[in-house]
């Protein structure tokens, strides 16, 4: 039988979260997991996480509805990292049954989620559920990444091997328009990785643009860089981006 999708999904500003659990469940996910991760701004606490959990549901329950799935996928409870690891180990780990797969989708990782999948779909014991691990704007901390993968989990890249990655893109293309979004795109996943002397490098090297959609684009990259200047506590820089 195909394996049943679920998607641990960190919680996230500005409704990229709930972006990311509408497209999901577009594309057929069987349950969605919220999750307090390290590196998470948005908390769940009080009345407000009952509020922002009733949310998730309907933004879940509405994208099945409107994509005619037959199953309405449920969103658990939120989960902290102490209570994923647990999950972790009792599907996926040494000593259990390992009836489930979990992937952390991360950007250090040196193997691609397809080329993992179809290793899955070769083996003889194909697994019941495949857990795909989405971390915050701020990306997955490296204490999380060592205690899932202890736990049984494994690093997965997205995409497959025939698309340059934003790098490869900054060095043939760099003078066009595609090398220049690639340089602020480049610059996101420094940040998310925690780099952020390289973080700032790209995102400085990005040139504005005009029009709609590129003054949104500029307004992201101005606020990307002051979000690093207030990391590295030079509040004067970063309040001259944010008025920018």
């Amino acid at each position: 039988s195909v394996p049943s999708i679920y998607l641990v999904h960190a919680l996230a500003k500005d409704g990229r979260d709930l972006l990311a659990i509408e497209t999901a469940t577009e594309l057929g996910v069987y349950g969605v997991l919220p999750w307090s991760a390290d590196r998470s701004i948005v908390r769940w606490k009080g009345e407000r996480a009952s509020k922002a959990h009733t949310k998730w549901q309907n933004t879940v329950t509405a994208a099945a509805k409107q994509s005619r799935r037959a199953l309405i996928p449920e969103v658990y409870d939120l989960y902290s990292t102490a209570d994923l690891v647990e999950l972790i180990e009792e599907v996926a780990g040494e000593g259990s049954e390992q009836s489930a797969a979990v992937f952390i989708l991360h950007e250090q990782a040196t193997e691609r989620l397809s080329a993992q999948a179809a290793k899955l779909a070769g083996g003889e014991n194909l697994p019941e559920e495949i857990y795909l691990l989405v971390g915050p704007e701020g990306g997955i901390s490296d204490r999380e990444v060592q205690l899932f993968t202890e736990a049984g989990a494994h690093l997965a890249l997205l995409g497959d091997d025939n698309a340059a990655g934003f790098l490869d893109v900054i060095e043939k293309y760099g003078s066009t328009p595609s090398g220049n979004l690639a340089k602020h795109y480049a610059g996101i996943c420094y940040l998310r990785t925690g780099d952020l002397e390289n973080a700032a490098k790209y995102l400085a090297k990005f040139s504005q643009l005009k029009g709609i959609p590129g003054e949104l684009i500029n307004a992201q990259n101005y606020g990307l860089q002051g979000d690093i200047a207030v990391e590295q506590q030079d509040y004067a820089r970063a309040v001259k981006f944010y008025e920018k």
